[in-house]
């Protein structure tokens, strides 16, 4: 408690300052502090760019990928695939080697974290 002039106190708090029995409307601050592991250094322009450049580069060469395989499974291949007893289509096989290439072209240029790139998904049986 601080005694200001004559006979009034002062009382300070945190949000507001109460002087001589009347009060002021109280403010509310956003905290300024931020703890140290949610601090995010700085990115560099470069990898942006980068980055940016990866996503939509990757995305455009899988189309194409995709577009160029050939629309039908070759006899040779189909004739493989049947005596190992796998069965496939042609969209399957254009599907996988367009995927193939995205997660190169963004592996490459660290589009999209690593780990993403390379996630193996299980299957239950």
């Amino acid at each position: 408690m601080v005694s200001v002039g004559a006979g009034s106190r002062c009382y300070r708090n945190a949000t507001h300052l109460i002087i001589g029995g009347g009060v002021s409307t109280p403010s509310i601050r956003d905290s300024t502090s931020v703890a140290e592991g949610m601090r995010v250094p700085a990115v560099d322009p470069k990898v942006t760019r980068r980055r940016r450049i990866g996503l939509v580069l990757g995305v455009l060469l899988a189309v194409i990928v995709y577009l160029l395989m050939p629309s039908e499974v070759d006899s040779d291949l189909a004739a493989a695939l049947e005596e190992s007893g796998v069965e496939t289509t042609a969209h399957a096989l254009r599907a996988t080697a367009a995927i193939a290439v995205l997660m190169g072209v963004w592996w490459m240029t660290e589009a999209i974290p690593l780990a993403a790139t390379s996630r193996r998904t299980t299957t239950s049986p």
